[in-house]
């Protein structure tokens, strides 16, 4: 019925599903007192953009050359998303 490509398609699919649920657990209202600084090395970002897709709260934009920006640190949780899945190790994410 399934190959086995697809077969391992959906269980990513499912498992980035359940991961997408558990944010609004990591990334809720009870960090919202917490301050959080986010620092971001911009000579290393290559501009994937996976930051700024994964990022709950839209911390970044993109600039003209598609490389990541911060443009609403205040509102950062400090879920850290952003710096566990960033490849070339250009964010970080600290309490202020």
């Amino acid at each position: 019925m399934f190959n086995k490509i697809t077969l391992q398609l959906i269980i990513v699919a499912l498992f980035c599903t359940l991961l997408l649920s558990q944010l609004s657990f990591v990334c809720g209202e009870e960090n919202m007192e917490k301050k959080y600084i986010v620092h971001l090395t911009d000579r290393y970002c290559k501009a994937c953009g996976i930051c700024i897709g994964l990022c709950p709260k839209g911390v970044f934009t993109e600039n003209y050359l598609g490389k990541a920006v911060i443009d609403h640190m205040d509102s950062c949780t400090g879920c850290k998303m952003c710096q566990f899945h960033c490849p070339d190790f250009c964010l970080e994410v600290a309490e202020a």
